[in-house]
Order: C-alpha cells, then structure tokens, then sequence
C-alpha cells in the first residue's frame, strides 16, 4: 500500500538525518495524539510484540551503519592516503544511493512484502563487503571502492528502511511514537556497539600491511553482522500492511 511506501520513505530520511546530525524525519500524522502520561509497554501487547521482534534486528541495523561507515572512512585515510575531503566526497556516494533508492524499496515492499526486502537486502551487503576483504589492498582502486559502496548502498536501502518500517508496521497510530523512540534507541545502541567492536578488531596496526589486514578483519565483521541481520530478518512477517 502506499502507507507502507511512505513509511520506508519517511524511515530512510530518517536514518540519513540520524547519521547527518541533523533533525529526524518522521511520517505526517503518526504522531498527532495527546499524550495521556506514563507508557507501561510491557502491559500493551502491541508494544511488547513490537519490542521483543524487532529490537534485535534494529540493534544489527545500528551495528551496521556504525562499523561500515567508519571501517570504510579509516580504510581510505589510514591505508590510501586519501585527504578528508577526498575520503569524505568519496564515501558520500552510497548514502546518496540509499537515499534515491528508498521510495522504490518502499514501492517493492508494499507490493511483495518486507521479508524478501529485509533478508536480500544483508546479504547483498555480505557480498559487497566479502569482496572487499578480499581485492582491496594498499594499491588504490577508487573505482572498486565506489562500485562495492553502490552494491552495498542497493542492500542498506533494501533493508534498514524497510526493516523499520516492519518493526512498526503493526502497532496503532498512537503507538508510532514509542515505536519509533524503541527504533531509534536500538539503533544508536548499536551503533555504539558496531564502533567500539570495530575498534577492536582493527587494533593497533605497526604496518601498512598489518593495516590492510586489521581493514580486512573489519569488512569481513560488516559481513558477519549482514548474514546475522539476515538471520534475524527471517522472522519478520512477510506481509505489509
């Protein structure tokens, strides 16, 4: 429906206003209620349903963008060379591509359904980031980075928006405004997560090749996280409403 597409729509924009610093979007009219005080959500069925589905996977979404983003950006200054400004430029693309590409996502899933969306959109990621992990190098191949960022960006915009919509697709109009708090929250838990984990796994490198390797370890964690968001996708319902 186009409720469904709206509300990917409006997801997206506002994961692009989270990782921007800037205001979030949210959908016209979800949140025009009173508000009636204090929330017990383990007594709303709604709320607890949405709360023990979907936490996990949003959790995994923040992961996601976290360690990608970051892993991605370090690779180019710390084994390339690249300026900030450069790196920056080069790095921008992808969210732009999820950006363009949301409404369709939004389209698809009102049509078939969020689980084929929120399942193939991981593991397009998972290959993207296998990929890297195996022909990136010391020696700069911009034009691998971009075309990995884009298949990658194609997989982020089939799932992270799409996944948030699901999350929230069976609460009630004045339910939206939690839901959406409990979705934000998970995804910045996650996010702190994905880095600190990152950071880790990247360690301290003493050289150039011990540099490319730490870059590796850190994709093939972005793919790990993909085939588990995947995993955990499989049980959201398949239809949209």
């Amino acid at each position: 429906t186009n409720a469904t597409s709206d509300l990917v729509v409006a997801e997206a924009l506002n994961v692009l206003g989270n990782l921007a610093g800037r205001a979030q979007v949210v959908n016209n009219g979800a949140f025009n209620h009173e508000f009636t005080g204090a929330i017990d959500v383990s007594s709303d069925t709604n709320l607890a349903q949405f709360s023990s589905g979907s936490t996990g996977s949003i959790t995994v979404s923040g992961d996601i963008t976290g360690t990608l983003a970051n892993n991605a950006v370090l690779f180019l200054r710390g084994v390339w060379g690249y300026t900030v400004l450069h790196a920056g430029l080069l790095s921008a693309l992808a969210p732009l591509t999820v950006a363009i590409l949301a409404p369709f996502s939004g389209k698809l899933a009102a049509r078939h359904g969020f689980r084929p969306l929120v399942i193939v959109g991981p593991l397009l990621v998972a290959v993207a980031m296998t990929i890297n992990s195996i022909l990136l190098d010391a020696e700069p191949s911009p034009w691998l980075f971009v075309a990995m960022g884009e298949l990658s960006a194609i997989g982020i915009a089939s799932f992270i928006p799409v996944n948030s919509a699901a999350a929230v697709s069976t609460l009630p109009p004045p339910r939206l405004s939690i839901g959406g708090a409990i979705n934000n929250t998970a995804r910045q838990i996650g996010s702190v997560v994905g880095i600190a984990v990152l950071v880790a796994v990247l360690g301290t490198a003493t050289s150039l090749d011990a540099l490319v390797d730490a870059h590796h370890r850190g994709f093939r964690l972005v793919a790990i996280l993909m085939l588990a968001a995947a995993a955990i996708s499989s049980a959201t319902p398949r239809k949209s409403s």
